[in-house]
């Protein structure tokens, strides 16, 4: 009977542990208004819409001494479903992984741009980031 209950604390001790080594799901962000709360070495995503065909393309612009820049990725509209048209110049989701350096406050600054109008700027969204 002993070794039945040492095998079952035994047990719930190793699930506790390993339950607590899973990695923290990377929280995402699109509201500009909410303000980013992460630690260092924490990862987010910023997720903002995105319609390449009008020519205007995110880009990022923050301060590389409090953040990295993990990965940006374009994620199209979905395929539209059997006998649905194919909606034209949909938007897709264009995404932003960033992971916190160092503690402060900074700012992260999403601009629209289209790059052969001489930088034409499109919608801006600035995202305040507390590490």
């Amino acid at each position: 009977m002993k070794r039945l209950a040492t095998a079952f604390v035994l047990a719930a001790v190793i699930s506790t542990l390993l339950g607590g080594c899973a990695p923290a799901e990377t929280k995402v962000y699109s509201d500009p208004a909410q303000t980013i709360e992460v630690k260092v070495d924490q990862s987010f995503i910023i997720a903002l819409d995105e319609n390449p065909t009008t020519g205007y393309r995110l880009q990022e612009e923050f301060d590389d001494s409090f953040l990295k820049l993990v990965e940006g990725k374009f994620e199209p509209p979905p395929e539209p479903k059997e006998g649905e048209l194919p909606m034209v110049g949909a938007p897709g989701i264009r995404s932003f992984e960033f992971k916190a350096l160092k503690k402060g406050r900074t700012e992260i600054t999403m601009v629209a741009k289209q790059p052969w109008e001489g930088g034409s700027v499109g919608q801006k969204k600035t995202f305040t980031v507390n590490i």
